[in-house]
């Protein structure tokens, strides 16, 4: 079976709880987002590098492709707020 792709535009209260239910319960599942509002950006990507963190517990998360053009406009923010969701967890080298 292929899997399924689902577009997301705006990820507001919505749409993010959507994707979110849609990446809970399916198993192959493919979520495409955009969104204007740079907070509603951080809060997904900081989700989703969270859920990264919990689970595989990486010696380092890289970003790449055309978001990692954004600098640490976006990655202070987008590294706080990931790290503070998995607090308890031993992160090395954060806080730097």
């Amino acid at each position: 079976m292929s899997k399924l792709t689902c577009g997301f535009i705006g990820l507001g209260l919505i749409g993010g709880s959507i994707a979110k239910a849609l990446r809970e319960r399916v198993k192959d599942v493919y979520i495409v987002a955009y969104d204007i509002n740079r907070d509603s950006l951080i809060a997904s990507l900081a989700d989703g590098v969270a859920n990264l963190i919990t689970l595989l517990c990486p010696e380092r998360v890289v970003i790449g492709g055309g978001v990692s053009a954004a600098g640490e406009r976006l990655f202070a923010p987008l590294r706080h707020q990931a790290y503070s969701m998995v607090d308890g967890i031993d992160v090395m080298g954060y806080p730097p």
